[in-house]
């Protein structure tokens, strides 16, 4: 097969998705690796479990254009609503033949499990099928086969389960290698910029719109989170994105990051130094952000949700007085928050958040968003920043630990170590 540069569509399967009850996290995944490998996606498609729907938007995509390929993830379970290998079938005319490997491991995989279990080998032997003149993709952690296929038309489709423990490996061991030998790559550059407290539209009017010039040679993309957001810049030439980074650290210093999860993560392992947090108003989402890292016991100490005022004085030592004169949503509590936080868990960086995070709560001198973040490095004193953020509930609490972490950011990109 000779190497051609390709149109790639990735479909998702499961009616799960379309009707929103669950959400399909492999298809960014599969794109962010295309990407690593030099391929870009050209359309994603999130599918129902309906044989008619699949064959339409399936042939559809097979033979609109040649050097086309369409990954598939889901639907190759043994359930009445697993449709892809008979849509694909249908589709190319073949039958689907038991693949021999795979029928194997399923029956070793049942007979383990017991006499029960090996009765219903024959109702579930369809994830061992695959059709005739495709490539068996080994699942090397479930049952359902995977397999590579081209048509007459130089189209080709890869299908893979859709369970993401099962997809993942099998990406990387059996399609990755597909890839490099029978299709053409670029030589892409990728960068991103994280921009704290703006929206979306005020980028727009305050960047893209007076460097329209620097963004004409790559592709950009903005994407909206809780506290920031994401702006991505993509190019066959390092020099067409080097410029347009410049540009925006110089915009929007000095509220401009990379992935802060990801630097303090780096930073405290790598320093060997020690983080805790005394959250009150976030409820432990701060310590759940950091500890999502893999690693993070390496420098992680722990938190203390001092949600009540008790706690507050109790654990963190906040003065009574301090809570009186000042309330438990104030600059003066969060600064004792934090150096509760270090003495207690003994700690070199700290985190401390109070706020109100509604729907109740709010006064006409304290409304509903409040928020006040202190962060401390041991031996200095600590920095209290006041925000306000008018969100829902959980919204606010998702909007406040992320903020909480990038002060804490901005605190150890210091030269004072």
């Amino acid at each position: 097969m000779s190497k051609s540069l390709l149109s790639i569509t990735v479909i998702s399967t499961g009616s799960e998705f379309t009707s929103g009850k669950s959400i399909d996290t492999n298809s960014s995944w599969i794109a962010n690796e295309l990407f690593t490998l030099g391929f870009q996606v050209n359309k994603f498609l999130v599918l129902p479990d309906s044989l008619e729907v699949l064959k339409e938007n399936i042939c559809n995509e097979l033979y609109q254009e040649k050097n086309t390929l369409v990954i598939m993830t889901g639907g190759l379970g043994p359930t009445e609503d697993d449709y892809t290998l008979d849509a694909i079938c249908a589709i190319l005319k073949k039958k689907p033949l038991r693949n021999e490997k795979a029928f194997q491991r399923l029956e070793n995989f049942f007979q383990k499990r017991g006499k029960d279990y090996q009765k219903l080998i024959q109702e579930v032997e369809k994830q061992t099928r695959i059709p005739e003149g495709s490539t068996h993709l080994e699942n090397s952690v479930g049952i359902a086969a995977g397999f590579f296929i081209s048509t007459e038309n130089n189209t080709h489709l890869i299908a893979m389960p859709g369970v993401p423990a099962e997809m993942k490996p099998m990406f990387c061991k059996e399609v990755v290698p597909i890839l490099k030998n029978n299709f053409q790559s670029k030589n892409l550059y990728y960068d991103t910029r994280w921009v704290w407290g703006i929206g979306e539209s005020y980028f727009q009017s305050k960047f893209i719109s007076n460097y329209k010039d620097l963004l004409s040679n790559i592709t950009w993309g903005v994407t909206a989170k809780s506290g920031y957001i994401q702006v991505s810049f993509c190019s066959e030439k390092m020099e067409n994105i080097s410029p347009v980074v410049k540009a925006i650290e110089k915009e929007f210093e000095p509220n401009v990051s990379i992935d802060i999860f990801q630097e303090i993560h780096k930073f405290l392992t790598l320093h060997k130094m020690s983080l805790g947090t005394a959250e009150s108003c976030t409820g432990g989402f701060i310590a759940k952000k950091i500890t999502d890292l893999a690693g993070a016991s390496e420098y992680f100490l722990g938190s203390i949700v001092s949600y009540s005022n008790k706690i507050k004085m109790k654990i963190l030592g906040v003065e009574e007085e301090t809570l009186k004169n000042f309330g438990a949503v104030s600059e003066e509590t969060a600064k004792e928050m934090v150096i509760g936080a270090e003495n207690k868990l003994n700690c070199e960086y700290s985190i401390s958040i109070t706020g109100i995070a509604g729907p109740g709560g709010g006064t006409e001198t304290k409304k509903v968003g409040l928020c006040y973040i202190a962060v401390k490095k041991k031996g200095r004193s600590p920095i209290v920043e006041k925000f306000h953020f008018p969100f829902t509930r959980e919204l606010f609490r998702d909007y406040a630990s992320n903020m909480a972490l990038f002060c804490l950011y901005k605190l150890i990109q210091t030269k004072n170590l």
